[in-house]
């Protein structure tokens, strides 16, 4: 990147998600005006933004309107098709992040073989395997790892996200194996044989993610670390920051550096971890976006994790990513009691913040806002968040 893209400009997102929402409402906030790609006319972000255009992501005629009318595009979620947006880095069009991002994110063992390479440690993995109950050998392969492992999760390579395509394994015979692994196949509508990666399960403390940026200064900014609890595949709660070994923090701190510039990466990127029984981290995945775990960053950091995107993409100078307090994140699962309820009891709750995304649609498991909570410790923001979730769900889920 060798071009500021300053206020006045427009900027493009690829998808419309709460994650496109919300990276608009910062760009006009910050004065840009915004475009959106999706396919969902009644897609959050396309109720915000200046333009719309309707189309599939990987449509290379809808990818080319976006291009005529932006400055730079962007998009906020990793499946995409990178083939066509590989087209527009190649002719020199401002795309951040970079294809190749998408290219090693979408898929689980690229993306593990990458971290390595970058230093990140990763639990112990299995990949070159084939989900196809057509092919004895192929399912042996599988079986026998499994067994292995003892216990164990096989991942579709690609397409999963929010604990979908995903099979856990444990105590099982090579018979039940055998079985799980052919019903799996049925479930995911697959007619013939789906690439797969299996992990072996670990023993962790928590789970936390990081999300971090780099600048055309050839600078880097890297959020405070995120705790994350999740229900069902889904993440459920967040606190910040994560408690952490500063050895382990300041080596992690390292290898995101190192996995940005290898990139050449603009824009914010996640990663997700483990912090395991031993106290090491390790690896899980990577976002080449926003993500979930930071949307507390609006209300709880000196600069969002939204803004920072926008800052960096646009090459523009970097903020400066300060907790103000502890803080901590509910995300707002349907089903749940009804909104007029939860909004009536939550704007009573002193430094608490509801964000509804506008979702037309609310169907279990589906994402339909979240609530931020600021507290004075972190004492104090376990008690409230466990206060919020009983008037949003009526119980409290217990970590």
């Amino acid at each position: 990147m060798n071009r500021h893209i300053l206020p006045g400009s427009t900027i493009g997102i690829i998808g419309g998600g709460q994650l496109g929402q919300m990276m608009a409402h910062a760009a006009q906030q910050m004065g840009y005006y915004v475009s959106v790609l999706d396919p969902d006319p009644d897609a959050p972000a396309c109720r915000v933004t200046d333009r719309r255009i309707i189309g599939r992501y990987d449509d290379a005629r809808h990818i080319a309107l976006l291009r005529q009318s932006c400055d730079v595009i962007t998009y906020e979620f990793e499946n995409v098709d990178p083939e066509p947006l590989h087209t527009l880095s190649d002719e020199g069009y401002a795309l951040h992040p970079h294809p190749r991002s998408l290219f090693i994110a979408r898929n689980r063992s690229r993306e593990k073989r990458f971290a390595e390479s970058c230093g990140f440690h990763c639990v112990p993995f299995v990949d070159g395997l084939t989900l196809d109950p057509a092919a004895p050998q192929q399912m042996q392969k599988i079986v026998e790892a499994a067994v292995a492992f003892g216990d164990s999760i096989l991942k579709t390579e690609e397409g999963g996200y929010d604990g979908k395509g995903q099979l856990p394994l444990r105590d099982l015979s090579e018979e039940q194996i055998t079985q799980r692994l052919a019903e799996f196949h049925t479930s995911l509508g697959a007619t013939s044989a789906v690439p797969v990666v299996l992990e072996k399960r670990m023993q962790f403390r928590f789970e936390f993610s990081m999300i971090a940026s780099r600048f055309t200064d050839g600078s880097f900014r890297i959020f405070p670390a995120f705790e994350n609890s999740h229900r069902n595949g889904i993440l459920h709660r967040t606190i910040c920051p994560a408690v952490l070994p500063d050895e382990e923090l300041q080596h992690c701190h390292g290898s995101m550096r190192r996995l940005l510039s290898e990139l050449d990466y603009f824009g914010v990127l996640t990663v997700e971890f483990f912090f395991s029984e031993d106290g090491h981290i390790l690896f899980n995945e990577m976002a080449p976006r926003p993500h979930n775990s930071g949307h507390l960053t609006i209300e709880g950091c000196s600069v969002s994790q939204f803004e920072q995107h926008i800052r960096s993409i646009c090459g523009l100078p970097p903020g400066e990513p300060s907790l103000y307090r502890p803080a901590g994140m509910l995300n707002i699962v349907a089903p749940y009691k009804p909104i007029a309820e939860i909004a009536d009891a939550l704007l009573k709750e002193r430094d608490c913040h509801l964000h509804l995304y506008g979702k037309r649609q609310e169907k279990a498991g589906r994402k339909m806002g979240h609530i931020t909570v600021l507290a004075d410790s972190r004492e104090e923001l376990v008690a409230r968040l466990d206060r919020v979730e009983e008037i949003v769900f009526g119980r409290i889920e217990r970590l």
